[in-house]
């Protein structure tokens, strides 16, 4: 038995979350419970699709949690509270505007019971625009290659990961750290000495907007990249040199070029 939690806010865009709700319960194994966490107000169109979308869940005796923050509050705290009414260890993260295959939740909840030593695990990811697809991200493997790979960047894609509740909570779950929640989280799992892991396969298909690579840029995204690259190096998962690397290159990528150039950056050198 696990739970899926997925978060909602005003620029999640209604058909895009609609198919990301149904893309839930069609799944071949289906979550006891779904926290849908909605982060400040939303359009009456999502509502909308909220209400059917808990009648449907109720038709297939799927436990529905809805918690309503007034205000936006930010993805770190919407996930964590979501964590928080879980009734399961085990749980799901989606995305409002993301499509799981229908085979992700079974293998990854097989893939967890298998492996106990695992905190979580996560997939690869298509990467698509006006669902046609544009590039395919993916992650390290094994721990030993997690463990490495988070130098440079983040080892996980977040909208796949599966964990287990009480391993995320002991380091404290999700906090608030612009753009950067996952990664923190990843770091902190990794320097506590839990263990990571990456299903090699897709299991979600990922919509990518013009505005995708607009905030991956700007003073704000850069001061959470470096605060990042600081933590890494206080853990002593990084170094001086690959510190000062990774530095020069988001002040390049980040700073310096416009935001179609960084998009090109990353779909040559940044994606497979």
């Amino acid at each position: 038995m696990f739970s899926a939690v997925i978060c909602v806010y005003i620029n999640d865009q209604p058909f895009l979350l609609e198919r990301a709700l149904r893309s839930i319960y069609e799944q071949d194994l289906l979550p006891s419970q779904v926290v849908v966490v909605q982060d400040g107000p939303i359009s009456c169109e999502s509502n909308s699709i909220i209400s059917i979308f808990e009648a449907t869940l109720k038709q297939k005796k799927i436990v529905f949690t809805h918690h309503i923050f007034p205000l936006n509050v930010g993805h770190g705290k919407a996930r964590s509270r979501g964590i928080e009414i879980c009734l399961h260890d085990i749980i799901a993260i989606c995305d409002a505007d993301d499509i799981n295959f229908r085979d992700r939740f079974r293998r990854q909840n097989e893939y967890l019971v298998q492996n106990p030593k695992i905190s979580v695990v996560g997939a690869h990811i298509q990467e698509c625009s006006d669902d046609k697809p544009i590039s395919v991200k993916k992650v390290p493997i094994n721990h030993r290659e997690i463990r490495a790979y988070c130098r440079f960047r983040c080892p996980m894609n977040q909208m796949t990961v599966m964990f287990r509740r009480q391993d995320i909570m002991t380091v404290g779950g999700y906090q608030d750290f612009y753009h950067n929640e996952d990664y923190f989280l990843w770091i902190r799992l990794i320097y506590k000495g839990y263990q990571l892991a990456n299903i090699p396969a897709i299991l979600v298909k990922v919509n990518v907007d013009p505005q995708t690579f607009v905030r991956r840029g700007g003073y704000r995204y850069f001061k959470s990249e470096f605060d990042i690259q600081r933590l890494l190096l206080r853990y002593k998962i990084s170094n001086k040199a690959i510190f000062i690397v990774n530095v020069g290159i988001r002040v390049f990528v980040q700073l310096m070029i416009p935001s179609g150039l960084r998009r090109l950056i990353f779909k040559v050198f940044f994606r497979n």
